[in-house]
């Protein structure tokens, strides 16, 4: 593993659970300088560092100033069954920029990155992947200095409801649900709609669904302060979810809004307005808990008309990420890149 090529009074570690409280206050000076936002919270960076496949002694490296301080963090992700889209996160104290560290960490991470190469088939291409906040001027010109581009934007996107929406119109033969947490055998098959709903998001890749599940399951519940069963709606057709809706009890950055983690609607249902019922039933269930606002986020360019679909409900987009990429490994895309009817 590559060593880190710090300057004079720095040193690097490995991040460890004990670190949480730190890194968090460093990932929301940075979101906020971004932003305006803080939208990490401890409970959800532990849950992020404990998920299966990620191994903090060898996915993630602090930066440590001679008081000990952390003062910036890497982490790179690539937990998928084939993880040809390793991810690396690099966030630097604005205090310690034009040092060399993020160049440094972001190095580091896609030396990391290209662990996959094992991991995957010979001929698959292998895409890093990063992102920032809007064009954010220091992570843009780091990011670019070192061979990544921009290749995709994604949008949050926000309603905020004046009056109490209307009830929302369901097509004939389909009834909304709600999850029967700890419910083993529903909670499976609403994994297995979520996985066929986004088969057709762009850099999708099949997984195995065991493997998957235990990845979906810790994502989604993990972190218990913001999972509440009652708003995972289901769009039933008889015993079949054709559609899924599952919202956390609100969003990371503002506690007054909520927030949809998962929207999707199997291939077979499409076309038939069972998305925009689940949005609808969803803001009604938010207004009714005392919120005004709800927010998620999609992709800009999304495959399957998304982000038409939420500009027809009311929402606008807040805040714009742009996506960059660096292929590692030329080769066989085999992630989804388009769809097809």
């Amino acid at each position: 593993m590559q060593k880190l090529n710090l300057p004079k009074d720095f040193t690097s570690r490995p991040i460890t659970l004990e670190d949480a409280k730190e890194i968090t206050d460093l990932f929301n000076l940075n979101s906020y300088e971004m932003a305006g936002i803080n939208e990490f919270f401890v409970e959800g960076t532990i849950n992020n560092w404990e998920m299966p496949g990620f191994n903090l002694e060898t996915d993630s490296r602090k930066v440590l100033n001679s008081d000990r301080n952390i003062i910036a963090a890497c982490e790179v992700w690539a937990v998928a069954e084939t993880p040809v889209h390793p991810f690396v996160w690099v966030r630097v104290h604005p205090n310690y920029r034009g040092k060399g560290l993020g160049t440094a960490l972001t190095g580091w991470g896609e030396n990391r990155a290209k662990k996959v190469f094992d991991l995957v088939p010979s001929d698959a291409r292998v895409i890093m992947r990063s992102s920032t906040i809007d064009g954010f001027p220091p992570a843009k010109e780091l990011l670019e200095n070192l061979g990544m581009t921009v290749t995709r934007y994604d949008f949050d996107m926000k309603i905020e409801m004046n009056a109490q929406p209307e009830l929302a119109k369901w097509p004939e033969g389909i009834i909304v649900d709600t999850f029967q947490y700890p419910n083993e055998e529903q909670f499976k098959a609403i994994y297995l709609a979520d996985a066929e709903a986004f088969q057709d998001h762009f850099g999708f890749v099949p997984e195995d669904p065991v493997k998957g599940f235990e990845r979906f399951k810790h994502h989604f519940i993990g972190a218990k302060e913001t999972f509440d069963p009652d708003i995972w709606f289901l769009a039933m057709d008889g015993k079949e979810i054709a559609g899924i809706c599952l919202c956390r009890k609100w969003s990371h950055e503002d506690k007054e809004m909520g927030w949809v983690s998962s929207l999707g609607v199997r291939r077979k249902w499409r076309r038939r307005g069972i998305g925009k019922a689940l949005l609808q039933h969803c803001f009604l269930a938010y207004w009714q808990r005392g919120f005004k606002k709800v927010g998620l986020g999609v992709d800009a360019d999304s495959l399957t008309g998304a982000l038409s679909l939420y500009k027809s409900v009311g929402m606008k987009v807040i805040r714009r990420y742009d996506s960059f990429t660096k292929e590692l490994r030329a080769g066989k895309d085999l992630s989804t890149v388009e769809v097809s009817d």
